[in-house]
């Protein structure tokens, strides 16, 4: 178990090395293609797949919604699930850029690789800027009306799916009626509207 362990640490600080030197060592992502270079040292290059990759980029960038890229791409006998083709999307592998993890005290860092971009750095950050643009507006409350009963409608998360808490009223048996914080996306949380106001202001006026 221990020669495993160690043998283990070698090669991720191996892979890491190599990150370092801008030298890709794993898989090649895809559009890539796993090589060597003059010096028998792993290399990754432009494949066959290459300008699809740059079709992506060059897709969104124009605001051409993902799941239509994927269609287009499917009517070439190419599938990629959704998921990675939001992935694809954030590689900075593909401007030619390598990124080395955090450790300990390293912060994360990119540098230049010494592969071939398939995509230029402008494209990539102009996508950048499009999936955050888009990211960000996800993220907004999901209603801007304010009731009394309800300040923190909005500004609440779902512990569960990280969706913000919208908030609504209740009627019990009596007729009176009861305000609620709850999720609608997963629909798994709700809380007393009353409790949790009081709550806040408790730990507001402990500060």
């Amino acid at each position: 178990q221990v020669d495993n362990e160690r043998r283990s640490i070698k090669i991720k600080e191996g892979m890491r090395g190599a990150l370092k030197s801008g030298r890709w060592s794993g898989a090649a992502p895809l559009g890539y293609l796993n090589s060597r270079d003059e010096k028998n040292k792993p290399l990754i290059v432009p494949g066959p797949l290459a300008k699809e990759i740059r079709f992506i980029y060059e897709q969104f960038a124009k605001n051409v919604s993902q799941a239509d890229i994927r269609g287009a791409l499917s009517k070439k006998g190419i599938n990629i699930p959704r998921n990675s083709m939001s992935d694809i999307l954030r590689r900075p592998v593909y401007m030619g850029k390598m990124v080395v993890p955090k450790k300990d005290e390293e912060l994360e860092t990119w540098i230049d690789g010494i592969h071939e971009p398939i995509i230029t750095e402008e494209l990539f950050y102009t996508v950048q800027d499009k999936l955050n643009f888009k990211l960000k507006k996800s993220n907004k409350p999901n209603s801007n009306r304010r009731r009394e009963e309800l300040p923190l409608r909005g500004n609440l998360v779902c512990s569960k799916c990280n969706s913000h808490l919208t908030g609504s009223a209740s009627k019990g048996r009596l007729g009176k009626r009861y305000f609620y914080y709850h999720c609608n996306s997963c629909k798994t949380e709700r809380y007393l509207a009353e409790k949790a106001n009081q709550s806040i202001k408790d730990s507001l006026g402990k500060l």
